[in-house]
């Protein structure tokens, strides 16, 4: 009776509403009221605009609507609705282009980075190859083993002796002259 009886008064087309739904059945703790939660449609698209919610408020807070003499008088309370139309558009574009913005610059920067890394890499190979004298050593081509160098060799004072032969004059090299 109450649903058939708000639908009737929003048919008419001044209010651009669609459907109407009633939930939330309760009564009050003091005075025996009846409250409910109205939910109002809008026709032919998602959301009323401030015009027209402020044109449904009205009928109500001004008791243009008239309910059956059952329920007795109301009292009125709008809770608050978000989702106007006008502007939400453009809010969105703005928030979508600066994320795609933010996108675009994220992987060029990611791009960048990841180019540079590899030029380093490229680099640091490069100079490793030219420091290590057996880096081009290929034993698969060649039957001798790469030389395995462990550092510079220690010779005895007896073992410079026997090869000098005894620290001979004869082997002094660097001595003399050109003529």
């Amino acid at each position: 009776m109450l649903h058939q009886g708000i639908a009737d008064f929003f048919r008419d087309p001044s209010y651009q509403v669609d459907s109407v739904a009633i939930r939330n059945f309760r009564e009050t703790a003091t005075g025996h009221q009846l409250l409910v939660d109205l939910l109002l449609f809008p026709l032919d698209k998602e959301s009323f605009n401030q015009t027209e919610m402020n044109s449904a408020i009205s009928a109500f807070s001004t008791h243009t609507y008239d309910p059956p003499e059952i329920f007795g008088p109301y009292i009125f309370r709008a809770d608050q609705y978000r989702p106007f139309s006008g502007g939400s558009i453009s809010t969105n574009t703005g928030i979508v282009i600066g994320a795609v913005v933010g996108a675009v610059v994220l992987v060029m920067l990611l791009t960048i980075a990841g180019i540079y890394g590899l030029r380093q890499k490229k680099r640091a190979e490069k100079a490793t190859g030219q420091n290590n004298p057996f880096a081009k050593w290929n034993q698969s081509t060649s039957s001798v083993d790469a030389p395995q160098l462990t550092g510079a060799k220690a010779f005895t004072f007896e073992e410079l002796r026997k090869c000098t032969d005894n620290f001979s004059e004869a082997n002094d090299v660097g001595g003399g002259g050109y003529g």
